[in-house]
């Protein structure tokens, strides 16, 4: 009995290992870009958290050494006090304050 060669033997011994090599180098090596990617991402991702933390801390400085309306208010009250109190002392009365 004789066995004949199977009619793709030629395509299975000098085709199919580069192709699978092939792929097997495509594989990986879209495996280390996509991982590159990933840390470049999460490196950027980090810097931009640290820079939204410190932007928030400036914020709270800047709010917490800001002028508040209630304060602007009661400095106004007192001007007006004191410009009265001046006024009265002068003996100005229905006098016309312009800018």
């Amino acid at each position: 009995m004789t066995t004949k060669p199977h009619p793709w033997g030629w395509f299975t011994e000098k085709v199919l290992p580069p192709v699978f090599a092939a792929l097997t180098l495509g594989a990986i090596t879209s495996g280390v870009a996509t991982h590159q990617a990933v840390l470049n991402l999460t490196s950027k991702f980090e810097q931009a958290d640290k820079k939204l933390a410190q932007l928030e801390a400036r914020i709270e400085v800047v709010d917490a050494n800001s002028v508040k309306r209630a304060e602007l208010l009661e400095t106004m009250k007192r001007v007006e006090l004191q410009l009265e109190l001046m006024m009265a002392k002068a003996n100005i009365k229905n006098a016309k304050i312009t800018q």
